[in-house]
């Protein structure tokens, strides 16, 4: 297992999700999918919700709590880009 996903099992009490070994990588999978996507190809299924890279990456974070079931997900706010 990745130390990140070891990582965040430290802390499975705060998780809802009924499997937490199996949805920390999952849910992971799935952000990663959707940055690669947005990334990679920037058209086709992204152009139907158009975000910029901090407003795609405040939307992963929120799925990928909602989806672990921490909190609402509402902390993950967009952050301003440093000039």
């Amino acid at each position: 297992m990745f130390p990140f996903f070891e990582l965040l099992l430290r802390y499975r009490k705060e998780i809802t999700h009924p499997e937490p070994k199996r949805a920390i990588p999952f849910g992971f999978i799935s952000a990663l999918t959707v940055i690669r996507e947005k990334t990679l190809f920037g058209e086709g299924p992204a152009e139907i919700l158009p975000l910029n890279d901090l407003q795609l990456a405040a939307e992963c974070a929120r799925a990928y709590l909602a989806y672990l079931g921490v909190g609402t997900g509402a902390q993950c706010r967009e952050r301003k880009p440093k000039e």
